[in-house]
């Protein structure tokens, strides 16, 4: 069985996606009608999730611990994992990124599995830049959801 729930956040609305054991997907719902009645489903993760939510955008919580259903090709899911490395308020680039997996000329295809990230905000693509100088762009919410919520880390970290 799937759950869903729409969260509401300072950076957007987000649908929530789990099935019995694990999250399948963080998303931002720009354009999707959701159903904001503010109950949540019969689901311990879409639970769990919320909750973490909930310290995170009070400035709690610094680094996630949820069963997330990771689909990807092995690089891609790598690429995820060493996200969730980058320390809360910090950011990398994605050369820097490669670099630390060991393909220091994967810069591109790490950009690529950032675009493929379907855990917005609990797998922190927002802390990756395109290039040294810091550039903001590519992210799946918009660069002025990625700016607000590297000031948020900023300002709490």
């Amino acid at each position: 069985m799937c759950y869903a729930y729409a969260y509401p956040s300072f950076v957007g609305d987000l649908c929530l996606v789990a099935d019995e054991t694990a999250l399948l997907s963080v998303s931002y719902a720009d354009g999707l009608v959701l159903d904001f009645s503010g109950t949540l489903p019969d689901s311990a993760v879409i639970r769990e999730t919320a909750r973490q939510l909930d310290a995170y955008f009070a400035g709690r919580l610094k680094r996630f611990e949820l069963p997330l259903g990771i689909a990807g090709d092995g690089f891609t899911a790598d690429v995820w994992r060493e996200l969730m490395e980058i320390p809360y308020g910090a950011v990398r680039t994605y050369g820097d990124i490669a670099a630390r997996m060991g393909h220091p000329g994967a810069a591109r295809a790490v950009g690529s599995a950032c675009r493929k990230n379907p855990f917005a905000i609990i797998v922190p693509c927002h802390r990756a830049v395109s290039v040294a100088r810091g550039a903001y762009s590519g992210y799946a919410g918009g660069v002025d959801k990625k700016i607000m919520l590297l000031d948020f880390e900023k300002a709490h970290a």
